[in-house]
């Protein structure tokens, strides 16, 4: 049942990307969007080992909302969006990663878990 909710998430992604009106950006969702922070990271870590790897996966970081398309006549350009550097989103990955251990470890010590 989870694997079916999480891949329905990630399939429904590029929907708010392909209205006309940019949704993504309209209701601000690149702020609750894990998916975003996790390729704004990536690609900050692998432009520091290649810094042509934004050419190599724009149609993925289109979808993540990474980079948006712009179009010029019957040319696409992919531009960066910038919402969040990429610091700051190490940051709110880390303060997720954290606020679900705490949750976890006091959930844990309210249960009995030995044999």
């Amino acid at each position: 049942m989870l694997e079916g909710s999480n891949s329905l998430i990630i399939i429904s992604l590029p929907w708010p990307l392909f209205a006309e009106d940019n949704w993504y950006e309209d209701f601000f969702l690149y702020n609750f969007d894990i998916g975003y922070h996790f390729g704004n990271i990536f690609l900050w870590i692998g432009e520091s080992f290649d810094p042509e790897i934004l050419g190599y996966f724009e149609m993925i970081f289109w979808m993540f909302g990474i980079i948006k398309m712009e179009y010029d006549g019957w040319e696409v350009n992919y531009v960066k969006t910038n919402y969040y550097p990429p610091v700051v989103s190490l940051l709110f990955l880390i303060v997720i990663a954290g606020i679900f251990l705490t949750i976890g470890v006091i959930y844990l010590k309210k249960r009995d878990i030995s044999g």
